[in-house]
């Protein structure tokens, strides 16, 4: 038998007690059938409810193809007995954000489809976000166009405009509204209808929860979009989301304000020459970095051109991290014969260079591991990397013995 669905007929039923009719056991949780329910299964794009059945913690709701509504449930340990009456209590906070954003979904496709002819082609509701793929001929819709279609979308929220469900036994009679989608050749199909004596924000064939005016909702924010294949993808915060976004991000502001000791809208202007001086700076820092380079290059030479007293050269510095040192060991390239080694303190890493004859990418690809060691590289150049400085004086202590 079907599961009567009390939530087509009131929406706002927070609690309902219903008969038990099948109870089994599902991977660790319950799985019970009632005659009628108040929670709305996942479909249509929309999460499902959740809440409590008695002392049950409901932790997900799916519907069956045969019509009936399962409500998977945490075993609380006390004892549920068919043909028995239990409580039913939703999460009404989370139904209502839910209701929130799928009605904020239906503005926004609607006035994209208003104001430009795009389609909506894909929706998806998170936890507190919904996505909307609009479809534009392939084409990208400027952010003036988004902001147009989020203003007439808000607008309609003021004028707290009806929000209608209307049922249909078949596609022939829904196709007697405007919908903005095709109809599948279904039976009973509700259309939600947002309209006044004005005009229509959105007319679309849905089986989600929707509240019953578009006040309701509160307000609709796009938070940003990106390219999804031909189309725009759009994040999307409504009602209380969109609340506690707004003051997210304000409290960043202030404080970034506070911290600057200006105005929120001086920040841009402020940061901007922030960066510009971070960028300055770099720019000192690297020319002289680069000099202090060229400097122990110079002494480097004169180090090379000595005897060796082991199988491999060993140059440690403290200051240097290691893409410095393989930018010093190519710089040296012509210069160095035997294995030299560059070893980066502050990064307890190495560079092993030579002219090729002995192979550094496989002293390090052989080597390295066995004192927990990582990296590779070509022959005349490789880099290894230890977790401490100790592990690379073992690691070179075993090369050095290796290539005696």
């Amino acid at each position: 038998m079907k599961t009567e669905k009390l939530y087509q007929n009131n929406v706002y039923l927070k609690e309902s007690k219903q008969k038990l009719l099948a109870l089994e056991s599902a991977d660790g949780m319950l799985k019970a059938a009632f005659d009628a329910t108040i929670f709305f299964p996942t479909g249509g794009g929309q999460l499902c409810d959740t809440g409590y059945i008695d002392d049950h913690k409901v932790l997900k709701v799916e519907e069956t193809k045969d019509g009936i509504i399962w409500h998977y449930l945490e075993d609380s340990g006390s004892e549920l007995i068919c043909e028995q009456d239990y409580l039913m209590k939703l999460d009404w906070d989370k139904r209502f954000s839910h209701m929130q954003m799928h009605c904020g979904e239906h503005l926004l496709s609607g006035a994209f489809l208003k104001l430009f002819g795009a389609q909506n082609k894909g929706f998806h509701m998170g936890s507190d976000y919904i996505t909307i793929d609009i479809d534009w001929g392939g084409k990208e819709l400027t952010a003036d166009m988004v902001q147009q279609a989020e203003r007439l979308a808000n607008e309609w929220i003021y004028s707290d405009m009806p929000v209608e469900i209307k049922w249909f036994k078949n596609a022939k009679e829904a196709k007697s509204l405007p919908c903005r989608k095709d109809i599948k050749n279904v039976e009973n199909i509700s259309v939600v209808l947002i309209s006044d004596e004005k005009e229509i924000a959105d007319c679309c064939a849905c089986c989600g929860t929707h509240p019953s005016s578009t006040g309701q909702i509160g307000l609709v924010k796009i938070t940003h979009q990106e390219k999804y294949k031909s189309m725009n993808r759009f994040y999307v915060k409504c009602g209380f989301k969109a609340l506690e976004d707004y003051e997210d991000k304000q409290n960043v502001l202030t404080r970034l304000a506070n911290k600057h000791s200006c105005d929120y809208s001086e920040l841009e202007k402020i940061l901007a020459a922030a960066k510009a001086r971070e960028e300055e700076v770099y720019k000192k820092f690297i020319n002289l970095k680069s000099h202090y380079i060229n400097i122990e290059i110079d002494k480097l030479k004169l180090e090379l051109e000595q005897p060796k007293e082991k199988s491999i050269r060993v140059f440690t510095f403290n200051q240097f991290d290691i893409n410095d040192l393989q930018n010093m060991a190519r710089k040296l390239k012509g210069e160095i014969k035997d294995v030299t080694v560059f070893v980066s303190e502050k990064e307890n890493s190495c560079i092993l260079a030579s002219d090729g004859s002995i192979d550094c990418g496989k002293l390090v690809k052989e080597n390295a591991q066995v004192y927990s060691g990582k990296g590779g590289g070509k022959p005349d150049l490789a880099r290894a990397i230890f977790s401490n400085r100790e592990n690379i004086e073992l690691y070179l202590d075993l090369i050095e013995k290796h290539l005696r």
